[in-house]
């Protein structure tokens, strides 16, 4: 007899009636004491791999649905060997808001998440001292970028020096620029697979070359949202 179905309430999808995580955004609703629902999620693996003798920095990314490797050479050339592609685009969206809120919070800032429209192209609403922003979530490796399709059968692989990743993620910022209201709208892209450069290296080489995006395209803020809350940054 098949199991009756029914909707994720996180990301939709229909999913067999069982008490297992989504297969798609693995998203586990659980009670707590107090009655409320809290939305889990199996953690995130991450594990360093650098190379002292020869000056390789690298980061192991193991998230539900998929699992990344990246590494820097002290010439600067990045590389990404990706193997999966779930939890990916949509279904990654709530791990980026979680990420997200807890680096506001670590920074000290009050902030309040509420859920969007997702048919208003709203990812999110975050209402930040007083004021009403919208939340924009787009991948900062586009599918130009990386072989998603690929991923989600077997590995797919790319490879590029860090100054031309910040042009891809000044690409991915330009995109959403004539589908936003930019001047109400906080950005966040989602680095999680960028791994080891998500942090102030890419922050720095996107600064030198197009400068604040804030000021660029007039975005309330745009952040980086890598796989921790150290390897989010934002973008100024």
């Amino acid at each position: 007899m098949s199991l009756p179905k029914r909707k994720c309430q996180t990301c939709k999808r229909t999913r067999p009636d069982t008490e297992a995580p989504c297969p798609r955004c693995v998203a586990t609703l659980e009670i707590v004491s107090d009655g409320r629902e809290l939305t889990t999620y199996p953690p995130t693996i991450i594990v360093g791999t650098n190379d002292g003798q020869t000056g390789h920095f690298g980061l192991v990314v193991a998230a539900p649905g998929a699992t990344s490797e990246t590494r820097l050479s002290p010439s600067g050339l990045f590389s990404i060997r990706l193997r999966g592609a779930d939890g990916i685009g949509e279904y990654g969206e709530p791990r980026v808001r979680t990420i997200l809120q807890q680096r506001f919070q670590m920074d000290g800032i009050a902030v309040v998440f509420q859920q969007g429209v997702n048919g208003d192209g709203e990812d999110g609403i975050i209402l930040l001292d007083g004021l009403r922003y919208t939340l924009q979530i787009t991948m900062a490796l586009s599918r130009e970028r990386i072989d998603w399709a690929a991923a989600s059968t077997g590995t797919a692989t790319a490879s590029s020096y860090i100054g031309q990743v910040a042009t891809w993620i000044n690409e991915a910022i330009e995109s959403k620029v004539p589908k936003t209201d930019p001047h109400k709208t906080i950005l966040a892209l989602d680095a999680n697979h960028l791994g080891i450069i998500a942090d102030v290296a890419l922050g720095a080489s996107y600064q030198e070359r197009f400068g604040s995006p804030s000021a660029r395209f007039g975005f309330a803020a745009v952040w980086l949202v890598g796989p921790t809350t150290e390897r989010c940054l934002r973008l100024e």
